[in-house]
């Protein structure tokens, strides 16, 4: 608000504040780290953010970009927010399945790290087990950032699933028997995926 902003001014510029219901001013020596998802120029340009007052924060600025745009940032952030949330909640440490890290990876954050943070959180508290794996992170409610990982999802356990019957058809010399023997599934089954996934 422009009140605000104006009180704001007036404390960066004179370094002291006045409690509230108090007379005397108390002398501070503060920094202003702040952060927006607004593009401040314009507003200063649009008059509803005060010219002296960007200045004055606009020191150093620093411009991220999205989540979506750097990800190979969000490994260490999924480590990093799990870790956290397990420590918040008490509860042991989990470690997150390469799976689960790579459809974390795909998915397009609108709302950036913090959307990744609370979605994460939220795969904490509501799931159980060691490992938080891909089955864990898609199947938690229903908002568009679910949708996107369920799809991702959907394309990497199909790529997971096809290289693995690759590697029992190798491994068995081509032999489809001893191949769907060796992946703990029927004749049938097996046919059904080699023709799906279009395998020669």
């Amino acid at each position: 608000t422009p009140v605000f902003q104006s009180k704001l001014l007036r404390v960066l510029q004179e370094g002291e504040i006045k409690r509230v219901g108090g007379n005397q001013p108390i002398k501070i020596d503060a920094r202003v780290i702040s952060a927006t998802n607004k593009d401040l120029t314009e507003l200063v340009k649009g008059k509803a953010f005060r010219q002296d007052l960007y200045y004055r924060l606009a020191v150093l600025p620093l411009s991220l970009p999205p989540l979506r745009d750097r990800r190979e940032d969000i490994p260490l952030l999924v480590q990093h927010f799990v870790a956290a949330s397990c420590k918040r909640h008490r509860q042991p440490i989990r470690q997150v399945s390469p799976d689960a890290i790579q459809v974390l990876t795909q998915a397009s954050w609108p709302g950036n790290v913090r959307e990744l943070q609370h979605y994460l959180e939220r795969a904490v508290v509501t799931t159980t087990g060691p490992e938080l794996n891909c089955k864990d992170i898609v199947a938690m409610g229903s908002d568009p950032a679910e949708h996107d990982l369920r799809t991702i999802a959907r394309g990497a356990t199909r790529q997971v699933e096809r290289a693995r019957i690759l590697q029992a058809l190798q491994q068995t010399g081509g032999n489809r028997a001893k191949a769907a023997k060796l992946l703990k599934i029927s004749r049938a089954s097996l046919y059904n995926k080699i023709r799906d996934y279009q395998i020669d």
